[in-house]
């Protein structure tokens, strides 16, 4: 991964449709803007799966399945952007 990579730049990256669909998703559920680090939106990210996956075993009423499901889309987002900057 390049030094540096921001959110702005995974966005940059994708389709239109896509990069503000991944900015929009990172403000609400992580509470990061567009020059975050990758390395943190990526580590902001498991930690709300842990979350949600510890909600999910303990049967709590608040679980969100949907919301599990966008985190790790997300994540696997951020992960091929990762894998493309460094096979460049």
């Amino acid at each position: 991964m390049q030094n540096g990579s921001t959110l702005r730049d995974v966005a940059e990256a994708m389709q239109p449709v896509m990069a503000l669909r991944i900015c929009s998703f990172a403000r609400y559920y992580l509470g990061l803007g567009a020059d975050a680090p990758v390395a943190e939106a990526k580590a902001c990210a498991e930690n709300e799966i842990e979350r949600c996956r510890k909600k999910r075993e303990a049967g709590h009423w608040s679980f969100d399945a949907n919301k599990m499901i966008a985190l790790k889309q997300f994540l696997r987002i951020l992960e091929a952007y990762e894998g493309r900057r460094i096979a460049a």
